[in-house]
């Protein structure tokens, strides 16, 4: 005990052998424990179904059908949608055209006619 400490005892180790490895491994100890399980399985990752189709086709086996279905939508879509805009394209290219044959004529016509700017009459 510490004399300048009253009640205060120093610590000491529990153990009289400290050699852990080679007790736990002494037969007495090896006997007395549990044998050893076998056939642990290893439990599978949690994967989400709205992000892995797998697990979604697993759960849900018409959503391979709904999203084959999504898919070719999205394509006629887009087929119908550059259709459109072609045939737009292609009238206003028409248009354009047109008027600039036009305004060229009307030009053409304006210069050929005997225009004389500044004669008097």
């Amino acid at each position: 005990e510490a004399e300048l400490k009253s009640g205060f005892v120093l610590p000491r180790s529990v153990m009289a052998n400290a050699d852990l490895a080679r007790l736990l491994n002494s037969s007495e100890i090896q006997s007395a424990l549990n044998p050893k399980k076998a056939g642990q399985r290893k439990v599978p990752r949690k994967s989400n179904p709205l992000r892995n189709r797998g697990q979604m086709a697993r759960l849900n086996p018409y959503s391979v059908h709904q999203r084959r279905q999504e898919i070719l939508d999205a394509e006629a879509k887009a087929a119908g949608r550059t259709r459109v805009l072609h045939k737009k394209r292609t009238e206003s290219a028409e248009k354009s055209k047109a008027r600039r044959v036009a305004s060229h004529n009307f030009f053409k016509s304006m210069v050929s006619d005997d225009w004389t700017f500044g004669a008097s009459a």
